[in-house]
């Protein structure tokens, strides 16, 4: 398992032709061993790795980041009356399925925010619920289940969960870029046309709540299954 960290460091920057230092906040992806004091040199730098991801040649492809987007020097940044839980915490017309092509990153959690494990679950909240969601997770009915509605099915699961035993709401997001349709297919296959969904987990979106005809639907960010149009 990992976490992860935001480092201090100096950016410099030409402005008006003055350079000026600025800090800047860098994430940092903290394996097993990388060591406090030392992060940028024994850390992997989150950019690094989305630069290493968006480079492979596969036109379908998914990143899955199960750990705190919060921590400081490795450990997460919770408020006094979260850090009894220390111990436990660590994102088109229509294109058939054989021509689209995604590169995903599911993010167990936002940037600053902290994620979770329980030992009731054995795991991780987050990747306890993507796994069930990889089955039970066919949020538009067509036989098929992609890791877009896998992890949808985990958002409210997680979040859910979170907040009844930890009093704190862990929110999945994700960073996509689809062409298409999902092509990322992890049980399943697709046996007929599936009913309406939207999905958008833009930070714009941030709350807003889905209404058609005036009956709510659901708030972003996460699919919302419709009901077909006339």
């Amino acid at each position: 398992s990992s976490h992860g960290t935001l480092t201090n460091e100096q950016l410099t920057v030409i402005r008006d032709g003055v350079k000026v230092v600025e800090p800047r906040k860098v994430p940092y992806v903290l394996t097993s061993d990388a060591r406090e004091g030392r992060v940028p040199d024994s850390a992997i730098a989150l950019h690094k790795l989305l630069d290493w991801f968006e480079r492979l040649p596969s036109s379908r492809k998914v990143l899955i980041l199960d750990m705190c987007h919060s921590g400081i020097a490795g450990k997460s940044q919770l408020s006094p009356e979260q850090a009894s839980l220390l111990k436990s915490a660590k994102g088109v017309n229509y294109v058939p399925l054989e021509d689209s092509s995604a590169a995903i990153v599911l993010a167990s959690c936002p940037m600053g925010s902290s994620s979770f494990e329980d030992d009731g679950l054995q795991n991780s909240v987050y990747t306890h619920y993507l796994l069930k969601g990889m089955t039970a997770g066919d949020m538009n009915a067509d036989g098929a289940v992609t890791i877009s509605e896998a992890h949808n099915y985990a958002i409210d699961k997680t979040r859910a969960y979170t907040w009844e035993h930890k009093q704190y709401r862990q929110v999945p997001t994700t960073y996509s870029k689809i062409l298409g349709r999902d092509p990322i297919v992890v049980s399943g296959r697709p046996r007929q046309p599936g009913i309406p969904t939207v999905f958008s987990y833009a930070s714009v979106n941030q709350g807003v709540e889905v209404f058609v005809d005036g009956a709510y639907k659901g708030m972003l960010p996460k699919g919302i299954q419709l009901s077909p149009g006339k």
